[in-house]
């Protein structure tokens, strides 16, 4: 009974607790977005007239991609100091 409250109270971890793989992957993730905005707007002006800026990209290097870095960070030290759990080698 005990694992299974204990599986329910961390259930975000997965997607919220900071690991070295996705302090990797968040300036790797926002680079892309930068890049392909860019692209995205530097094709669409060759092609049409006037340049159509693709939105995506762009909402998702300047608040998606930051948000989420700063909830993992806020997430990661408020579990850390709650359980008091020393950060996993991978």
């Amino acid at each position: 009974m005990n694992e299974k409250k204990e599986k329910r109270a961390f259930k975000y971890d997965r997607c919220l607790l900071l690991t070295t793989k996705k302090a990797v992957l968040i300036p790797a993730a926002w680079l892309l977005s930068v890049i392909l905005h860019n692209a995205v707007y530097a094709l669409t002006g060759r092609f049409w007239s006037q340049p159509l800026e693709e939105p995506f990209f762009f909402i998702l290097a300047v608040v998606v991609i930051p948000l989420y870095a700063l909830f993992s960070i806020i997430y990661t030290i408020i579990r850390r100091s709650l359980t008091r759990l020393p950060f996993k080698k991978r």
